[in-house]
């Protein structure tokens, strides 16, 4: 019991960390570009991933890294799954985040189970189950509701103001109002990034002894893709010496990338005392701290029951489909 317990905390602090990160990028990204033109995307990125190779690395070596295992042979899905994630699936969900804001990017980005579960009973031969179903089902049922919501509710509500004066539009549902449909193309992106490099990783993890060393991997590759279109492009350049000397901005991406990392750590940690049963479900609830802590940053209740409705149904469609 006491491990099952430990292994439930472990997972809960996995899903606090991811929530605290996005918010923490998305308010970064709003101080830089208060005081600069353009978004600092790249660089958010950038000194996030920097940030989280080094504490993986960190790690790495205090668990030991098996030097003989580390062969071409066993990197090659590693170093791919890095492109895509973190590298591009970075760049793509700090977009979705900048774009349409944390709650629904993180909510689309939180059913990438379905994108792994389908392309992993497609090539790796795993079974597609009544749960999968089920939670493919409740993945596609939320969307609609966040959908509905992004039709509906701020249309219904008409900017309404507290007695203060004050927007008093559900959070949530004002950030969907100031996007458009192609906006959801950088969260959907994002989604397919980290599905096929879930599926990667899976993939190389067959054959290969310590996860921790196989992400910090990932990590790297991730680091030089950037690296080599920061050597190419000036706007990135340009991107990361505005960041550098913006203290404010560079603190929460500097923060973002520490406590992401943490969390990503402390998911093995679950996983290697629990269930997937346990662990994955708690680990999934992340949107709802996102929402929670955007609601709590805002003083507000939630004033759109589709909202809550669409991000819940995603996670339990997510949970079902890793699950079981």
């Amino acid at each position: 019991m006491a491990a099952v317990d430990l292994a439930a905390g472990l997972a809960f602090l996995t899903a606090l960390c991811i929530g605290l990160s996005t918010v923490a990028v998305g308010i970064g990204l709003d101080r830089v570009r208060a005081d600069h033109e353009g978004s600092p995307v790249f660089a958010a990125a950038f000194v996030t991933l920097v940030v989280s190779l080094v504490v993986f690395w960190a790690a790495a070596l205090a668990r030991g890294v098996p030097v003989a295992s580390l062969t071409p042979a066993a990197l090659w899905p590693f170093v791919l799954a890095g492109v895509l994630y973190p590298a591009l699936f970075r760049l793509l969900y700090y977009t979705g985040i900048d774009r349409i804001g944390a709650n629904v990017t993180g909510a689309v980005v939180a059913a990438n189970p379905a994108v792994a579960g389908l392309l992993a009973i497609a090539f790796l031969g795993e079974r597609f189950t009544a749960a999968t179903a089920a939670g493919l089902l409740a993945i596609v049922a939320g969307a609609g509701l966040l959908q509905l919501a992004d039709e509906t509710d701020a249309d219904a509500e008409e900017a309404p103001t507290d007695g203060d004066g004050t927007d008093a539009t559900d959070v949530i549902v004002r950030e969907l109002a100031g996007s458009s449909a192609r906006d959801l193309l950088y969260p959907l992106g994002a989604l397919v990034a980290v599905g096929v490099g879930y599926v990667l990783i899976s993939f190389g993890l067959d054959a290969f002894p310590d996860s921790v060393t196989a992400t910090a991997v990932t990590q790297t590759a991730g680091v030089l893709a950037l690296l080599a279109v920061l050597l190419r492009s000036g706007e990135a350049r340009r991107q990361v010496g505005v960041v550098s000397g913006h203290r404010a901005g560079l603190a929460y991406f500097v923060a973002a990338g520490v406590v992401v990392a943490v969390g990503w750590l402390s998911q093995f940690a679950a996983l290697g005392i629990g269930s997937v049963v346990v662990v994955v479900p708690l680990v999934n609830t992340y949107p709802l701290v996102i929402a929670a802590v955007s609601y709590g940053l805002a003083r507000q209740l939630p004033r759109s029951p589709r909202v809550v409705a669409g991000i819940v149904a995603i996670v339990v469609g997510a949970s079902l489909m890793q699950a079981f």
